[in-house]
C-alpha cells in the first residue's frame, strides 16, 4: 500500500513539474515572438529613430522636386548652344478652364437635387417594401 502512495505522490509530482515547465515554455516562446514581430520592430524603430526618419523622409521628398524643377541647361556637353524654336506659344487655354468651372460649379450644385428626385425615391421604396414574415423555429408545412 505504501508503495502505491508513494507512486501516486510521485506521479503528481512529475505532472507538476511537467506542467511548470510546459509554463516556462510557453513565457519564453511568447517573450520571443514579441521580440520578433514586425510590427513591434518597427514600432521600436520608430520610436528611437523619429527624428531621423523624418529627415529621411523630406530629404525623399525634395530630391525629386529638385531633379523635376532643375534649370535646364542651353548648351550640349558645353560645346554648342542648342538650338530652340522661336514660333508663337500656343494660346492659352483660357475659355476651356472657365468652362470647365462653371460645369464643376453647376454639377456640385445640381447634385443635390438629381440625388434627391432620382436616387431617394428607389432607396425609399427599398425601406417601404414588407419582408415577408418566416417563423424559423417551426415545421414545414
Amino acid at each position: 500500500m505504501a508503495k502505491n502512495t508513494n507512486n501516486e505522490e510521485l506521479k503528481q509530482q512529475l505532472l507538476r513539474t511537467l506542467a511548470d515547465g510546459r509554463g516556462e515554455i510557453s513565457e519564453a516562446v511568447h517573450v520571443v515572438r514579441r521580440a520578433l514581430s514586425p510590427r513591434l520592430m518597427l514600432q521600436r524603430v520608430v520610436d528611437r529613430h523619429a527624428g531621423l526618419l523624418v529627415a529621411v523622409a523630406v530629404t525623399a521628398g525634395i530630391i525629386p522636386v529638385l531633379l523635376i524643377l532643375r534649370g535646364r541647361r542651353t548648351t550640349h556637353r558645353g560645346h554648342f548652344p542648342l538650338m530652340f524654336s522661336v514660333a508663337k506659344p500656343p494660346p492659352k487655354p483660357l475659355l476651356g478652364a472657365l468652362l470647365l468651372g462653371v460645369l464643376g460649379l453647376l454639377g456640385k450644385s445640381v447634385t443635390p437635387a438629381l440625388i434627391k428626385s432620382v436616387v431617394m425615391p428607389h432607396v425609399l421604396n427599398l425601406f417601404a417594401k414588407k419582408q415577408p414574415h418566416t417563423n424559423l423555429g417551426s415545421p414545414p408545412v
